[in-house]
């Protein structure tokens, strides 16, 4: 039998499965979307999964599938005790400013926890209330891969990077136990793309799966979005346009500078570098209908800038690259007619990207070379004519089908294939 890789990505609109085969040829996909009460339902999660896995089984043999990974969201993290739920879910935009003096005490200034919005701040929150000592901090891939496993309290290092994991050291930072975290609720950490165990049987019997699939470590859906381009080569760079914009770039050194909000995620022996900015398509969908963003944004011929120096954020506080809880959203003088507050929104989005590279190349990343583009943004032809003004040194590729799932399907595919 034919040997094929399922990537499952758990993303902030919806989820969706990807099936390869091992020349990295697309066989099946299904796609379901949230309800706004879904987004935060770790229960509704995993009965999303499943039914992706079922419409999968509708397109090919399920007992195919050799091996498999999941891509979620960072820093949307609740705490559970052997699969049972013990707190509410924060999502990966949620603050808890309140804790972030303690952080700064303790953590190196240019750790990703120095955030209100990390997951070590969470966890800092989340020990407000009494836990048991057997209760852990998960990850939203964290719990898809606790169901499919039966063994609670595994991470991947990516995920755990702004809970306090060390991915140079390879292990918890030590000063975590001075900011009052106990290590016994911090999950076990497995490198991206390697083996977490087998999926359960009952559960393999319940869904259609051979019991001998691996469930292979993930990681973040940015860096599974990085990963689905195919970019491979040192200066490779990878925008991507969603509610928010992240931007990674290939390097053989990692970076990390609090200051700009700047950290490096480990994939095998390289490093990804970058940032994400609280700017993007939810600041879009304040202020517009899906079909004035989708219409604009492809029929609409770019007119002279209006460079109106807007910082389109959604609410108060950004990331990267000005690392800045307290900046405000600028967003006027707001031109009378629509389409142009529309451009001068994606000028603004324009801007922060270029400001974005420019960062991380004073930073010693090598220069970005050639920017793949993902997310809801690789469909926008003015966003993408914007771009090539204010970055013009750089090659803009757009890779409209780069999917997280995907991405995922190749780690698993990776996985497989060093073990044969």
């Amino acid at each position: 039998m034919s040997r094929h890789y399922l990537g499952i990505d758990i993303g902030t609109s919806g989820c969706r499965a990807i099936v390869i085969n091992a020349e990295k040829t697309i066989l099946a996909e299904s796609q379901l979307n949230w309800l706004r009460q879904q987004k935060t339902d770790p229960q509704h999660w995993w009965q999303q999964t499943q039914q992706l896995i079922h419409n999968i089984g509708l397109q090919l043999p399920l007992t195919s599938i050799k091996a498999m990974a999941i891509d979620a969201t960072s820093a949307t993290v609740f705490m559970v005790d052997q699969g049972k739920i013990l707190s509410p879910v924060l999502m990966y935009y949620d603050s808890c400013p309140e804790f972030l003096p303690m952080i700064q005490r303790h953590a190196p200034k240019d750790s990703p926890v120095q955030s209100a919005s990390s997951s070590l701040a969470k966890l800092l929150y989340f020990h407000q209330t009494a836990l048991p000592k057997t209760a852990k901090l998960c990850h939203q891939a964290d719990w898809i891969v606790g169901n499919l496993t039966g063994k609670w309290g595994i991470s991947d290092a990516n995920n755990a990077l702004k809970l306090g994991y060390d991915p140079m050291r390879q292990q918890w930072s030590d000063w975590l136990v001075n900011v009052g975290i106990n290590p016994q609720q911090l999950p076990k950490i497995q490198a991206v793309g390697s083996d977490i165990r087998m999926i359960n049987d009952r559960i393999a019997k319940q869904l259609g799966l051979s019991p001998q699939t691996r469930i292979i470590a993930g990681t973040t859906d940015s860096n599974a979005g990085f990963l689905a381009t195919g970019a491979n080569q040192i200066g490779d760079a990878v925008t991507s346009l969603g509610s928010t914009i992240v931007l990674k770039i290939l390097s053989k050194q990692a970076i990390f500078s609090a200051q700009y909000g700047i950290y490096s995620h480990k994939i095998y022996d390289l490093w990804l570098v970058g940032g994400a900015s609280n700017a993007g398509g939810a600041v879009l969908s304040q202020y517009f209908s899906e079909t004035q963003i989708k219409d604009w944004g492809q029929n609409n011929p770019r007119k002279p800038l209006l460079e109106l120096d807007y910082y389109p954020l959604p609410r108060m506080g950004e990331r990267f690259p000005i690392n800045n809880p307290q900046l405000s959203p600028k967003l006027s003088p707001r031109p009378p007619q629509d389409q142009a507050f529309y451009q001068a929104i994606l000028e603004g989005f324009a801007k922060i990207e270029a400001q974005g590279y420019q960062q991380l190349q004073q930073l010693s990343t090598p220069p970005a070379k050639t920017v793949y583009t993902i997310g809801g943004g690789s469909h926008n032809h003015l966003w993408q004519q914007l771009r090539q003004h204010y970055m013009p040194k750089q090659i803009i590729q757009a890779v409209p089908q780069a999917q997280p799932a995907y991405g995922c399907a190749l780690l698993a595919l990776q996985a497989d294939q060093a073990k044969i």
